[in-house]
């Protein structure tokens, strides 16, 4: 029984092969200890491996163009979850040795792919602990990971009613076989045409150059360095106060969900940061994002939890856009909102879902080889790279990238085509845990590996249902919902949203001034708008109509401010 891997496994698969694992970390916070969480994460295991195949699956003919998955019948729960708790001080440090143990733990080729993790916080002053999952990229997506969390948390009972409802020894779909994932070979060509006319005089070439993109240079070759994280972790004591300011922001502001004002405030936030630091930054320099958009749906026989199924959302704005006249911070984050969900907008997303197929489908470079007197740069292999044979147009686009000639003054032309990348995974609903463990759960986090291309910084965005008992009859925020006890009496709990932001980037690759103000500014911002959120619609109203010329003197004075996250 085997699967050729789809247009997202081969990518991610081919990414693994050009650096470190290409995987993704889920963290969720606890009250007290974790040893009695371990019991039931270890029977649902079990339970899940007989129900989702591939996530006891590995991947044969791993270099070669014709990779696929093949079920492996000796990974068993004992081969993926942690026996005992390991110790750690922070939620950073906790990501620091995952992604350590995923260089030599998730092996694509003998298994297992993914693994479950114990730690006991000891910074804490009283007992908290945190259980992480890792899982490879290659088996599913963002979405995939944290609903694979909260399955791994659930009642036993219902994983068992699940898999008697589930076909047997059935892989996921690719995505390709579900969806019109187009072939977009009018990117191609205008890309090819682009290169080969940058070599012609200036008076002969028909393109206009294109405007520069953040970030322009590096000042350290990115495979060198190593990855640097910034948690937004917060206030314990009132967890749904950051989510719930800026779901009520979005909402009385209407200038779109929380996760388009979170890219919104990012993108910002880095033109500040950059700005401040960078005095010679040209007016018309172009900041690039993307947004993976899960296209997971059980009409289209998208299991839950395993398999890739997301498009690949783009966005830019240039500098000038935040210096001009008459535009406000809602005429901001609608850009970015409007966009998103225009037919324009799902279609670019989806074509650039299907370049994927030229990857491995079309290698550019040898086609190339067959023009007289083109420019052939010879590629240097770095590190020990596990690449097909020949090298498919991903691989070598990977080593050619790292290629970087430093000037006198130590920079680089940057290979990050995008300034950052928003992936919001929602809310992970946990109505299906037993009532102790939805009691003691704090937080979720979760976190990719940054690559060292294509997107400079990560961020990550998970929220989850904590619950907080009921102070008094004013914790009635319309942002929060109440769970009642079985006798159904007046609610003891009140259900709130929390909101776990992870940053991540190649640390030394840009100036890390610019990166960690980024972030600094990003919390100061966040906490400004979900402040306006929870005042009501005069406060949200005055944020949202501010100019946006006016707006970075009004987030340093709230930077004297001392909020909750």
């Amino acid at each position: 029984m085997a699967l050729l891997s789809g247009l997202m496994e081969r990518y991610c698969l081919a990414t693994s092969q050009c650096v470190d694992p290409n995987a993704v970390v889920v963290i969720a916070s606890f009250n007290g200890t974790a040893e009695s969480l371990i019991p039931t994460i270890q029977k649902n295991t079990a339970t899940l491996l007989r129900t989702f195949p591939l996530l006891g699956a590995v991947v044969v003919d791993r270099a070669t163009r014709n990779a696929r998955f093949a079920a492996s019948k000796h990974i068993t729960a004992i081969h993926i979850v942690d026996q005992k708790p390991q110790t750690a001080a922070s939620l950073e440090d906790i990501f620091h040795h995952e992604h350590h143990r995923n260089i030599t733990e998730l092996d694509p080729e003998q298994g297992p792919l993914w693994r479950v993790a114990f730690y006991d916080n000891q910074g804490s002053l009283e007992p908290s602990c945190y259980v992480v999952l890792t899982c490879s990229h290659v088996i599913n997506d963002g979405l995939g990971i944290c609903e694979l969390l909260r399955q791994l948390l659930r009642r036993p009972e219902i994983n068992e009613r699940v898999e008697r409802s589930t076909p047997v020894n059935q892989f996921p779909p690719r995505i390709e076989d579900t969806m019109d994932i187009p072939a977009p070979y009018h990117w191609l060509r205008d890309g090819w045409l682009r290169s080969a006319a940058s070599f012609l005089p200036s008076f002969l070439n028909p393109y206009a150059p294109s405007p520069p993109s953040w970030p322009m240079t590096v000042s350290k070759r990115p495979t060198d360095c190593g990855i640097k994280r910034i948690i937004l972790e917060g206030d314990q004591d009132n967890p749904g106060w950051l989510g719930s300011g800026l779901k009520s922001f979005s909402k009385i502001s209407g200038s779109g969900s929380v996760n388009t004002i979170i890219h919104s405030a990012l993108g910002y936030s880095i033109y500040l940061a950059t700005k401040e630091h960078d005095k010679s930054l040209p007016a018309n320099v172009r900041f690039k994002s993307l947004t993976p958009i899960s296209t997971r749906s059980s009409d289209l026989g998208h299991p839950a939890t395993t398999g890739n199924y997301i498009d690949i959302g783009q966005f830019s704005f240039s500098a000038s856009d935040l210096s001009s006249t008459g535009s406000t911070i809602h005429d901001f984050f609608h850009k970015y909102h409007a966009w998103m969900h225009s037919p324009a907008g799902r279609h670019v997303a989806r074509d650039a879902t299907g370049v994927m197929r030229f990857f491995t489908e079309l290698d550019y470079n040898r086609v190339t080889d067959w023009i007289p007197f083109y420019p052939r740069p010879k590629p240097e292999k770095l590190g020990n790279w596990i690449l097909s044979e020949p090298p498919t147009a991903y691989e070598r686009f990977c080593i050619r990238s790292q290629n970087v000639t430093f000037d006198a003054e130590g920079n680089a032309k940057s290979n990050f085509t995008n300034a950052f990348q928003v992936s919001n995974t929602g809310m992970v609903k946990t109505g299906e845990w037993h009532e102790e463990v939805r009691e003691r759960l704090r937080g979720m986090w979760w976190a990719q590996s940054p690559l060292p291309w294509g997107i400079c910084i990560y961020a990550d965005v998970m929220g989850c249902e904590v619950l907080q008992t009921k102070i008094s009859d004013t914790d009635t925020d319309s942002a929060y919902s109440t769970a009642s006890d079985s006798s159904g009496h007046e609610p003891a709990e009140v259900v709130q949203n929390h909101l776990g932001i992870s940053l991540a980037w190649r640390d030394g690759a840009v100036d890390n001034r610019i990166l960690e103000d980024s972030a600094e500014n990003l919390k100061a911002m966040l906490n400004l708008i979900a402040a306006a959120g929870h005042q009501g619609k005069t406060a949200t109203n005055v944020i949202s109509r501010l100019p946006i010329q006016d707006f970075e003197r009004r987030l340093k004075e709230s930077m004297q401010t001392k909020w909750t996250c």
